[in-house]
């Protein structure tokens, strides 16, 4: 279940050890936390260049991968990342050196990987994972 951004909030969920998933979800990374580069980022990577690939493949575009913004990982069923990152499409592809930004959900599953989504993010607009709280639990 993916977080809509008119879900109600709870602000009095309990605080998560950043080392588990106990309440359901996990900050992987933030590149605007000074220092926060955990070890399983790389673990994520792919599943950065699976989302960029999937939007591409959907719209016959050449976006490749800028910046990693953030990253948060919610227990369900497997696992589902809600990504942010930014993108420039190729100069072939009529692309400039302005990178734009995305959202997408990428689910990891026992026996199969799927992009949920990926899309190119209006400029001011919120994303899931810009309002998930500390503890969401997706399965709750």
């Amino acid at each position: 279940m993916a977080l809509r951004l008119t879900d109600k909030l709870n602000d009095d969920e309990p605080d998560c050890d950043d080392n588990d998933f106990y309440c359901g979800h996990k900050l992987m990374y933030d590149r605007d936390t000074p220092g926060y580069f955990p070890p399983n980022l790389e673990a994520c990577i792919p599943l950065v260049d699976l989302a960029i690939d999937s939007y591409n493949q959907q719209h016959s575009k050449d976006y490749r991968v800028v910046e990693i913004v953030r990253i948060i990982a919610a227990v369900c069923s497997g696992i589902d990342l809600y990504m942010k990152f930014t993108a420039a499409a190729s100069k072939e592809d009529g692309g400039s050196d302005a990178a734009v930004t995305f959202g997408a959900e990428v689910h990891k599953g026992i026996t199969e990987t799927t992009v949920e989504y990926v899309y190119v993010v209006a400029e001011g607009a919120t994303l899931p994972v810009d309002v998930l709280p500390a503890c969401y639990n997706p399965c709750g």
